[in-house]
């Protein structure tokens, strides 16, 4: 048995474990985990004989016991054996069940009591709702400021006509009818694009912004529509259930709706039980499905595990969620950031994703005065200091890495930084901004040891000159063949570009994006670096020093040298992703 390799055995154990602690009446919730782990890593890993011979073993097993499968479990078990007798169960509460065990405090309880005894579903479910508005109303904000280009965009939407971002810019219309489970151009990016739900943050920002009804009311819509097609499977799905998004959207993209959303009685009672049961899912799913390595999505299904179990705190299995995602953060917080505060995938980009989904549920423990881990603060303090220090003059993230293609700047995570740490003289005052021309800490320039990015920056106002010199490690993921490469800034506009990834495809423009072609490097040949062919994902710090062994940094009042080398072989960059 190999723990990284046999998901299926793993899932099957995890089964029986289950099934050891729980009777036909009431089943251990590691039971349902284990079936739907065994059965997602069976249809995925090619069905060999000793992967069939497990999961036939836990089938007959709970046939025996008098113990439920997932439907799909059931039915492969029947194919197989002939025995039809298998009953089928789903994953988690139903909606009726989830207001049962809810614990509601002080008067909500003896009014949820006092419906459940009426047998008054409507009414159950409304006062759930109110409950929960209630308590995310204090942190709605008082008030939010939008550009016109933000309306503009809010007014396609409202004809179903979404820009999509991720990894692309490109502009959709869905038709009358939005189809949430679309790929256009067999792209999936343009999938993640709309199921992250940026969109309708969009519509509530704008809607509270402006108070506009239409806006309201279109928020709904697309949120009804969301929930009707997006039933939660209990096979680990992709589209609308694809473990990226399922992290997103409860630790930053509903939560913040919701918060908007609270004071208006129309869509509280139309979307706040529907939310607050779909949190209770998202959650309950994220505890079966999750990355088993280390990575930007481990650290946003992790968020939303935590976003999650802290908003629906009053259901019985909240505490075990939270406990969960703490448990991974524990993992996370140490091995996912360098000690100079970037993470490991040493992709600006990729640095601030995750680090804002954990900023923000960092954030919303600290309004309901949840215990956190005091590690997190250095985590996200350190990571948003290193958002700062490296950013261009004009605000924006350098596009080293994977990244793009539209320039994405640092100005939310800056101001997010001032909420949380009020004193820290970087995030005081915000960077690329005309309006501050004297921005900016006494500090200027700086250099990541560990994760080998050297900042030459003359001062804060973005008109200043600026040098970014790529001079250490390749990174955990996501990296490009891009060691000594240089971004140059000077008198408002960039003078050396990093076009970063653009998009994700498997073509000519991937090797030239990732390649050394795509950067400001050295040929040989025609031939471009290729650290790929030596890197080893498993174990992708051997043979590294950090700081790298090559790199200088030598900075003094009127000048800093810096200097580094590459020394892995230079080859043709043709493979695809």
């Amino acid at each position: 048995y190999d723990e990284e390799e046999d998901f299926v055995l793993a899932g099957a154990a995890l089964a029986i474990f289950g099934m050891l602690h729980s009777t036909p009446d009431s089943v251990d919730i590691r039971y349902g985990y284990g079936l739907s782990r065994m059965f997602y890593a069976f249809i995925s890993s090619g069905a060999s004989a000793a992967d069939s011979a497990a999961v036939l073993y836990v089938a007959r097993t709970a046939l025996e016991e008098k113990f439920p499968l997932l439907s799909e479990v059931a039915e492969y078990a029947a194919k197989i054996t002939g025995e039809q007798n298998y009953e089928a169960v789903k994953l988690g509460d139903s909606k009726e069940q989830f207001i049962n065990r809810l614990k509601l405090p002080g008067k909500w309880s003896e009014r949820l009591t006092q419906a459940l005894a009426e047998d008054d579903k409507g009414k159950s479910a409304k006062i759930v709702a109110r409950y929960y508005a209630h308590k995310l109303a204090p942190f709605s904000p008082e008030r939010v400021s939008v550009s016109k280009a933000e309306i503009d965009e809010a007014d396609t939407l409202l004809n179903n006509v979404f820009i999509l971002r991720a990894h692309m810019v490109r502009r959709h219309d869905y038709g009358p009818h939005m189809d949430w489970a679309t790929v256009l151009d067999d792209d999936i990016e343009s999938n993640v694009s709309i199921n992250n739900h940026p969109h309708l943050l969009l519509l509530a920002r704008v809607w509270k912004a402006t108070g506009e009804q239409k806006y309201r009311d279109k928020l709904i819509d697309l949120l009804s529509s969301w929930m009707e097609q997006s039933p939660r499977p209990d096979i680990k799905q992709g589209l609308q259930w694809r473990t990226l998004e399922v992290g997103a959207r409860p630790s930053s993209r509903w939560p913040q709706i919701m918060a908007i959303a609270a004071a208006d009685s129309t869509f509280v009672d139309s979307m706040f039980f529907q939310l607050a049961y779909s949190l209770y899912q998202h959650a309950d799913y994220l505890m079966v499905n999750n990355m088993r390595h280390l990575s930007n999505w481990l650290q946003v299904e992790s968020s939303g595990l935590l976003g999650a179990s802290m908003i629906i705190s009053e259901h019985p299995d909240a505490d075990l969620y939270r406990k969960t995602a703490l448990r991974r953060f524990d993992y996370l917080n140490r091995e996912m950031y360098f000690p100079d505060g970037v993470n490991t995938e040493n992709s600006f980009y990729y640095h601030a994703f995750p680090l804002e989904v954990q900023a923000e549920v960092f954030s919303l423990a600290k309004k309901l005065d949840v215990a956190i881990d005091s590690s997190w603060t250095g985590v996200i303090e350190r990571g948003i200091e290193a958002l700062v220090l490296s950013t261009l003059p004009d605000g924006s993230k350098p596009m080293v890495s994977d990244v793009g293609p539209a320039k994405s700047y640092i100005g939310s995570m800056q101001k997010l930084g001032r909420e949380l740490f009020p004193e820290n003289e970087l995030f005081i005052h915000p960077v690329g901004i005309p309006e501050y021309p004297d921005a900016g800490a006494e500090q200027k320039s700086h250099w990541f040891k560990d994760a080998g990015y050297g900042i030459m920056r003359e001062a804060w106002p973005h008109y200043a000159q600026y040098m970014l010199f790529d001079m250490g490690y390749y990174g955990t993921n996501h990296q490009h063949e891009d060691k000594l490469n240089l971004i140059v800034y000077a008198e408002g506009r960039e003078l050396l570009h990093d076009p970063g990834i653009y998009r994700y495809s498997n073509d000519g423009f991937e090797c030239y994006f990732r390649g050394g072609r795509g950067h400001n490097v050295v040929l040989i040949d025609g031939l471009g670096q290729r650290r790929d062919m030596i890197f080893d994902k498993e174990n992708p710090y051997a043979g590294e020093d950090f700081p790298d062994r090559d790199s200088r940094w030598v900075e003094q009042e009127k000048f800093i040298l810096a200097g580094s080398a590459y020394r892995n072989g230079f080859a043709e960059k043709n493979h695809s992703l």
